[in-house]
């Protein structure tokens, strides 16, 4: 959303070599949970919106659908 779908997320993945250890360090950055997400193909709303939206997904389908509920509807060149 705060990139108008231009950047993808990417499917993560590795290949592991067997014959040496190796580390993974993750690093995430979020926004607070109140702060507003604003974007012209979505409809204004809070990072904990979208988390609550996230959870509710993984609990009925099982994964993250997350951004389709703050789609707006494009009709003729206008957002709805």
């Amino acid at each position: 959303a705060i990139s108008d779908d231009e950047y993808k997320s990417v499917m993560h993945r590795v290949q592991a070599n067997k014959d040496e250890d190796r580390l993974s360090i993750c690093y995430f950055v979020f926004p607070a949970a109140g702060s507003v997400i604003q974007s012209s193909k979505y409809k204004p709303f809070t990072y904990k919106d979208f988390q609550e939206q996230v959870q509710q997904d993984i609990k009925t389908v099982g994964f993250k659908v997350g951004l389709e509920k703050f789609k707006q509807m494009q009709t003729a060149g206008k957002a709805t």
